[in-house]
């Protein structure tokens, strides 16, 4: 039986959507709204979930809950929390993570304030690009954004796969487009590397 770090109640199994159209059964404190994710399940979960599961109660659980206690344990493990800190991540957000099992507790409102920060650095890499993304582009980032990354996968492989002829050229936009997504892919690659 998993506990809540904070509150001791009962963590109960709650499905939530992840890339891909697989299942994800994360676990959430009844009690205050905090949700234990096994590691990699916070950066797996669909964008949207966090409003979808933190709207149980929208009084209680829209904003943040202050840091009650600092010797949370693990549910998993009981190995006692750290405080996730980098430069690059809002302090705002508590991350409490295991060192033993690499999973993370984030209070009620965080998951949210987490899934707003990941968008919002989504959405300024694709609009600091300095090339100029074709409307075909612009449509891909728009999918991606909405949580259909296996169309956008889908897409850029075929874009990326189609063959041309011997001794041809591909043209300057072609090119460009090709720029393009090696840019989006390549900032995705980052913002992954700087969650884990």
């Amino acid at each position: 039986m998993m506990r809540c770090p904070h509150d001791q109640s009962e963590l109960r199994g709650v499905a939530a959507a992840c890339h891909y159209g697989l299942p994800l059964q994360l676990d959430q404190c009844p009690e205050c709204g905090g949700i234990w994710f096994d590691e990699s399940e916070l950066f797996r979960a669909r964008q949207g979930e966090a409003a979808r599961l933190e709207a149980l109660d929208e009084a209680s659980l829209a904003q943040p809950t202050a840091e009650v206690r600092r010797d949370l344990a693990c549910p998993r493990d009981g190995t006692r929390l750290q405080r996730f800190t980098d430069r690059h991540f809002p302090r705002e957000i508590i991350l409490e993570r295991c060192p033993a099992c690499r999973g993370l507790w984030l209070n009620r409102g965080h998951f949210r304030g987490y899934q707003r920060f990941r968008e919002k650095k989504f959405t300024d890499s694709i609009e600091n690009l300095d090339l100029k993304p074709s409307e075909e582009l612009k449509r891909l980032a728009a999918e991606h954004r909405q949580g259909n990354s296996t169309k956008t996968m889908r897409k850029l492989g075929e874009f990326l796969s189609t063959p041309m002829g011997p001794g041809e050229a591909p043209s300057a936009e072609a090119e460009r487009a090709v720029n393009t997504f090696m840019s989006i892919l390549m900032t995705l690659l980052r913002v992954v590397v700087l969650r884990g």
